[in-house]
């Protein structure tokens, strides 16, 4: 697991004006911002959950697909992963807190040998807004089921570029319904949907520097919106992240990521700052991780995060997540396969 040789060897890039553009789309990235409607949900992975989301400079198995893109370059010939995760945030019970209550199912599929990776994973988001002093108040639902293909291509022997093509089937739902905050969100899937298609693209960067990487993902360039029946709209922000993660010893990584930019969660905006470790016994048939987050803007918001993994023969391993927030403001859980030669 984060092996932290060189570069897979990999033909270079011969056409050097898709470098250029994809660093032209990379900076247009940077300077915009994305929809203030837009889908709320952690990214798929228990091993990157399990380290508070610091994974963009770490990601070297399946998952990478969605973190980090040209992590695929240093991971094993072949990976795979299946994965699956329960996210909610905001207040619990019946409390009638200002705090939208939210909510988030993510699972994803995925495989890479180089220089290839495909994956389909699906990422829902569902937000009850406050009800005041009545017990009806509007919610929101924002599913998008996503097929990505990778591809991945050296800079130099140390420095890999990917860029993610993704076909997005957005389904969009809102409307007034009764109850708590739990339970309105449980209700927002019985809510008419409406669906329409776009295509998106991610752009990655990691550089490996022996003992430490460097990682820079631009994710949802396009940015797709999708409109409600009231003509609403919610939307994939777009967002820039960098990272960086180090090892200390062989069997020790210790990474931290920082979002260059703003995401809009529920009534606020967040940018967060996440720190994160993983160990890895010596018999490789352990590894334990752990974490946290916090946001730079606004509300700082703090969620610890843990992990476990265990190691079986043929390459498979079996992950474990969980993490929760300040007040129970954010809480996950997840579970996933994984497998590496």
């Amino acid at each position: 697991m984060g092996r932290y040789g060189k570069l897979a060897a990999m033909p270079r890039w011969r056409h050097a004006w898709l470098v250029a553009r994809a660093l032209g789309v990379w900076v247009l990235a940077l300077a915009a911002s994305g929809t203030g409607l837009a889908q709320v949900t952690p990214g798929p992975g228990a091993r990157a959950a399990g380290m508070a989301g610091a994974f963009v400079a770490v990601a070297d198995d399946a998952t990478a697909i969605y973190w980090n893109p040209a992590g695929l370059a240093t991971g094993p010939f072949f990976s795979g992963v299946v994965d699956w995760t329960s996210h909610e945030s905001g207040p619990r019970g019946d409390s009638p807190e200002a705090t939208p209550a939210q909510m988030g199912r993510p699972w994803f599929v995925g495989a890479a040998t180089l220089p290839v990776g495909l994956a389909y994973y699906e990422l829902e988001s569902r937000t009850a807004e406050p009800q005041g002093t009545g017990a009806t108040g509007r919610v929101t639902r924002l599913e998008t089921r996503q097929f990505a293909a990778t591809l991945v291509q050296s800079l130099t022997p140390q420095v890999a570029v990917a860029t993610s093509l993704r076909f997005v089937r957005g389904l969009v739902a809102e409307g007034e319904v009764s109850g708590t905050p739990p339970e309105r969100l449980d209700l927002a899937g019985d809510l008419d949907e409406r669906g329409r298609n776009a295509f998106d693209l991610d752009v990655g960067l990691l550089a490996d520097l022996g003992k430490v990487r460097l990682g820079l993902v631009a994710r949802n360039l396009v940015a797709p919106e999708f409109a409600t029946s009231s003509g609403a709209r919610l939307g994939m922000e777009r967002t820039v992240r960098a990272g960086v993660a180090g090892r200390p010893r062989e069997d020790l990584t210790v990474a931290v990521d920082a979002d260059l930019t703003r995401t809009t969660q529920g009534l606020a905006e967040r940018r967060d700052l996440a720190l994160g470790v993983e160990w890895t016994a010596v018999s490789d048939r352990l590894a334990l991780r752990g974490g946290g987050r916090f946001s730079t803007v606004g509300d700082v918001q703090p969620v610890a995060a843990a992990g476990i993994s265990l190691g079986f023969p043929a390459g498979l391993w079996v992950d474990v997540h969980g993490s929760r927030g300040a007040t129970d403001a954010d809480r996950s859980w997840g579970l996933a396969g994984r497998i590496g030669f």
